[in-house]
């Protein structure tokens, strides 16, 4: 009975810091939680082709924002009420542009080399496990894409030269190496 007790008053004594815990630090626990919530839609629409290289690039873009807008807000050490009003408004644009760019009828193209998927789970890897910054993401989807437009560019009249393919897999390896470097920074 008396342990109950305790255990009782220690939940509620930690249920009590928890909120002082999060102020501490800056910023409130649950914008942490919903940012990395959007990296993971973002990283579940690259994997499951959903976004197309571009829109993924530009959705990375608008995180990378608001993760500075959210490193702004902190940086005083306190985040105003109105600041987090501006965050929270900051994540519901985004949010919405991620589930509208989701589910829109653009679907990224099926690559016919399987360099260019390799690459593509690369970056929603990196993004899932935070290794990739919004920012280091969105150009590593530039990236991606560029291979892919020189892929298609190649393709363009039928016949792919000698040139081209050494075209191609220059940036191939650009992308996959920059890749490699963001994710182990």
């Amino acid at each position: 009975m008396i342990a109950r007790r305790r255990f009782a008053m220690l939940a509620l004594l930690g249920l009590a810091l928890a909120p002082l815990s999060a102020m501490a630090q800056g910023t409130p626990a649950g914008s942490e939680q919903r940012f990395q919530n959007q990296q993971n839609r973002i990283a579940d629409g690259i994997s499951g082709g959903g976004l197309t290289p571009r829109e993924a690039a530009r959705l990375e873009g608008n995180q990378a924002r608001i993760d500075r807008m959210q490193d702004r807000a902190a940086s005083d050490g306190t985040v105003t009420a109105r600041e987090q009003r501006r965050l929270n408004r900051a994540q519901n644009r985004n949010s919405r542009a991620i589930y509208r760019q989701r589910h829109d009828a653009q679907r990224a193209p099926l690559a016919a080399s399987p360099r260019l998927n390799n690459q593509q789970q690369r970056v929603a890897a990196g993004i899932r496990d935070g290794s990739l910054t919004p920012a280091e993401a969105a150009r590593a989807e530039r990236g991606v894409a560029r291979s892919r437009a020189a892929q298609r560019q190649a393709r363009a009249d039928g016949v792919v030269t000698p040139r081209e393919r050494a075209r191609v897999q220059r940036n191939y390896n650009r992308s996959s190496r920059q890749i490699h470097r963001n994710r182990n920074n």
